[in-house]
């Protein structure tokens, strides 16, 4: 059984806030859904969440998110007014299940998306986003299934190489 970083009370604000984030940047701003979740894994952003730290999981919006990712991770300076999008755009739902299935498994976004790409994540929009989430996160199990072993799983998350 997984142990959740928070609690299921939080879930829905959080995955609405990273499914906002996500929208802002593809859609709002136009850079590429695969660089900026690269970002936002690199920003230690995507670390807040999986923690459960709660000025992110439940303080921020998806545009202030978006913001402090690109403040972490580039040179360019963005401005944004504070105005919350609430599209639900295939890039929205993309940041929304993503936050729902790391909740639930308790793997890292990086371990997410280093086995199933933005791109193809974004191929199961058309036939998962109206399907209930327990059926995302059968879809996403069995691309960890086939992937790899549980001893492996477990000795990446503890940061073990093979040898």
């Amino acid at each position: 059984m997984t142990t959740h970083a928070y609690s299921q009370l939080y879930l829905n604000k959080a995955s609405r806030t990273v499914g906002n984030m996500l929208h802002n940047a593809v859609c709002e701003f136009g850079i590429n859904g695969i660089d900026f979740l690269n970002r936002f894994i690199q920003s230690d952003i995507a670390e807040q969440f999986e923690n459960g730290n709660p000025k992110y999981i439940a303080g921020k919006s998806g545009i202030e998110l978006f913001l402090e990712v690109m403040e972490k991770t580039s040179d360019k300076a963005y401005h944004a007014e504070l105005i919350e999008s609430y599209d639900r755009s295939p890039e929205y739902w993309v940041g929304w299940m993503l936050t729902h299935y790391q909740w639930y498994s308790g793997r890292t976004f990086k371990s997410i998306l280093d086995t199933i790409p933005y791109d193809e994540l974004i191929g199961l929009y058309a036939t998962l986003h109206e399907a209930d989430i327990q059926k995302s996160y059968e879809v996403l199990d069995s691309h960890f299934a086939s992937s790899e072993s549980k001893l492996k799983i477990i000795r990446k998350h503890c940061g073990l190489t093979q040898e």
